[in-house]
């Protein structure tokens, strides 16, 4: 988007929608249905190829273009609209990015364009629970045979294509032989397993059913990069960027309800519902300081750049906990009321918030303030790899 544009800024877009995504959350909720209207919206105003370079017709911003904060900045408006919502969004654009850090050019236009041409939504199917057989890759005939079964698959209701995370079959390190490939969601051998994902209570309309792969069957084209370059590229710490934008968006209507309440209840002169909401607006600025910081680091290519996307994340998580708890207290007894959106709002966050480890991610810091070996990418964690010591035998697994 040019200097000389009349076109919005993608931020302000994001912004103008989040109040439909505010009222509209509660029926995909109680539905836990996906938020196809919102990303009809999503995608009328461009948002959906916001990532996707200029030359195959997007806006050619975000982590790849060197552009990473113009991205991050459109995920924290529309978690303030709803958190599901941005989840789904941040989902579909971390796999563009991951297609462009990747793929080759010829991939970039046969994966990438149709984002732009037809609106295609991308899933992300990555997690395996720890007592599940895990999804392997095996090379046949000059392509790929997968088998397995994913949880936690987001945005599977509405994808037209998804990137799968599986592991190459073989005897190296399991961290090696992890490869992710493009899959058309038209593919015979994936099949979407619905009932699993229907107990859960927050984040119900991200659709992140259960898929199942069987002799799921992909020529060479469909495997972005080789073995082991997703982890290698540290690929998925910079996807914390994104939770934290989604945080700090989610803080955002935290504070937002929260000053609302205050005035509506005339508490304007309570001392102790002022100091909640500043200290809902000190945690809100200084996680997103981080998030700042994390996009300059990855723009100058500094070698800290995955530990400041592993402390982003973990502030602006630290931002939600504290802003929900100042708005449950100065919202007072009607935050128990569906209309307030609060009980929806809370259990979104209870769930959203658990994708990663806190401690974990402190460890992962930690450690790398003591200049010890340390793996950004999962803080020590990796839910690729989940059920491979039960279910796999290799000599060099840890």
């Amino acid at each position: 988007m040019s200097a000389e544009s009349t076109t919005p800024a993608p931020e302000i877009l994001a912004r103008a929608l989040a109040e439909d995504f505010w009222r509209r959350a509660a029926d995909h909720d109680a539905a836990g249905s996906f938020p196809t209207q919102n990303f009809d919206d999503l995608r009328t105003a461009g948002l959906l190829s916001l990532n996707v370079p200029s030359q195959w017709g997007g806006a050619g911003l975000g982590p790849e273009a060197g552009k990473p904060l113009e991205l991050w900045k459109v995920t924290r408006a529309i978690a303030f609209g709803d958190p599901a919502t941005a989840q789904s969004f941040h989902v579909h654009a971390n796999e563009i990015d991951i297609i462009l850090g990747l793929g080759t050019p010829q991939q970039h236009a046969m994966f990438l364009k149709p984002v732009v041409d037809r609106g295609v939504i991308f899933g992300g199917y990555g997690s395996q629970l720890a007592d599940s057989t895990p999804t392997i890759a095996r090379r046949r005939d000059g392509g790929w045979v997968l088998d397995g079964k994913k949880f936690f698959c987001t945005n599977c209701e509405a994808a037209g294509a998804a990137l799968v995370w599986a592991l190459v079959e073989g005897d190296e390190d399991p961290s090696d032989r992890i490869q992710v490939f493009c899959v058309s969601h038209d593919n015979p051998g994936l099949r979407i397993q619905r009932g699993w994902w229907e107990q859960f209570q927050g984040m119900r309309s991200t659709g992140s059913h259960v898929v199942q792969l069987d002799r799921l069957e992909l020529d060479e084209s469909a495997a972005l990069g080789k073995p082991g370059d997703y982890l290698r590229l540290g690929l998925q710490a910079r996807a914390y960027c994104q939770f934290a934008a989604s945080f700090v968006g989610i803080a955002d209507r935290l504070l937002h309800e929260s000053c609302t309440s205050v005035a509506f209840r005339k508490l304007t002169d309570d001392a102790s519902a002022i100091a909640r909401i500043g200290n809902s607006r000190l945690h809100l600025d200084a996680a997103w300081g981080l998030v700042e910081r994390a996009a300059q680091a990855y723009q100058r290519g500094e070698p800290d750049a995955p530990v400041r996307a592993n402390m982003a994340r973990y502030f602006a998580e630290q931002a939600v906990r504290v802003g929900l708890e100042n708005a449950l207290d100065n919202i007072g007894t009607f935050a128990g009321s569906a209309a307030s959106g609060m009980p929806k709002l809370a259990r979104d966050i209870h769930l959203y918030i658990r994708h990663e480890s806190r401690d974990r991610i402190l460890r992962t810091i930690g450690a790398a303030q003591l200049d010890l070996r340390v793996d950004t990418n999962f803080s020590g964690d990796n839910p690729i790899l989940k059920g491979l010591s039960k279910h796999e035998h290799s000599p060099s697994h840890r």
